[in-house]
């Protein structure tokens, strides 16, 4: 489970760097960003940046997680 949301948070990322959403945009136009989350996952293809991107930044938050996981293992 807390895997699944390290992707999550990749994606989040990606939407919040690349397509340039904000916090406020969820509230003020929550279509606009439903249309490319939407977009997103059902052309894969097409958006092999974001897929790509989510990938990677979710790997890296994983093996983070995991490396302070056994750092504090160490330690205490």
């Amino acid at each position: 489970m807390l895997f699944f949301i390290f992707f999550l948070t990749g994606f989040g990322v990606y939407l919040g760097r690349f397509l340039r959403y904000n916090s406020w945009k969820v509230i003020s136009n929550p279509m606009y960003l439903l249309i490319d989350i939407i977009n997103t996952a059902i052309q894969p293809l097409i958006h092999k940046e974001a897929w790509l991107f989510t990938i990677l930044f979710g790997t890296f938050l994983g093996v983070g997680f995991w490396m302070f996981k056994q750092l504090l293992k160490v330690e205490l």
